[in-house]
């Protein structure tokens, strides 16, 4: 998968007609590989929702695959809280 990603022409986050990109369908499968890869890659979204407002982390939750739901969570910007 690294040398497929390494290379320029590949887009590792295009979407199809649902507008759903490679880390939904991943994450929707539970395949924890690709779920550590992709988040890695500056161009790839981990919390973009596809067409019905579904993201990689929902369709993970909606599936158990509560391993790639945690890959997913560490992938997620941490924003400071106000007191």
């Amino acid at each position: 998968m690294d040398i497929l990603l390494g290379r320029k022409n590949v887009n590792p986050d295009k979407l199809d007609n649902k507008g759903r990109a490679p880390l939904s369908f991943a994450a929707e499968r539970g395949h924890e590989g690709v779920v550590k890869i992709l988040p890695g890659r500056g161009e790839v979204n981990a919390e973009k929702p596809d067409n019905s407002g579904q993201t990689p982390l929902s369709h993970a939750e909606k599936h158990g695959y509560y391993r790639v739901v945690a890959l997913l969570e560490s992938h997620k910007p941490v924003t400071p809280s106000t007191i």
